[in-house]
């Protein structure tokens, strides 16, 4: 068993489309947050933290994608170097921004509410809110464990599980 050092912790391989797909897949989740996403707050305009700051929201809609792109992908690049002594970081922020990406299109689904919509709307909203969530989540853990299981040849149930517990993180960062 090899011991790691904390260089090995953020280790990758240079690889510029790798380095691209990261950058875009951060990108993309910026422009989806800052036109979609939206911060709830009793007391602010409308209870909208992107109405009392107007184009400032940027700033949030910015930390919020690299720290879910950032720290999910920091836990799978431990979780794989765990399971599969594949230590490769770059591949982990490709995979942890596409799972982020795909996260940040339920807003464009459901503006202002993304995810939480069938939870807000359960009684009030349409029939389609609470299938359309289950099916396009299913959706986003098994297009994740595909990625995952691609770059780092982990056993599909692992995978799975792997996504699963990504996205979870994913999902509490955005509330």
């Amino acid at each position: 068993m090899r011991d790691y050092t904390f260089k090995d912790l953020f280790r990758h391989k240079k690889n510029p489309a790798l380095y691209a797909l990261a950058l875009l897949f951060f990108m993309l989740s910026i422009i989806v947050y800052a036109l979609y996403f939206d911060i709830l707050l009793p007391g602010f305009a409308d209870g909208s933290y992107r109405k009392a700051v107007g184009n400032l929201f940027i700033i949030p809609s910015i930390l919020l994608a690299f720290g879910q792109i950032f720290v999910g992908g920091f836990f799978l690049h431990m979780i794989s170097m765990a399971l599969t002594r594949r230590s490769d970081f770059l591949k982990a922020l490709v995979s942890a921004g596409a799972m982020t990406f795909m996260f940040s299109l339920t807003y464009v689904m459901f503006p202002f509410y993304g995810p939480f919509y069938y939870i807000i709307f359960v009684v009030t909203g349409p029939s389609y809110a609470l299938p359309v969530e289950i099916a396009y989540t299913t959706a986003m853990v098994l297009i994740s464990s595909y990625i995952i299981r691609k770059f780092y040849g982990m056993d599909s149930k692992i995978s799975i599980f792997v996504a699963m517990a990504i996205l979870v993180g994913i999902t509490v960062a955005a509330s």
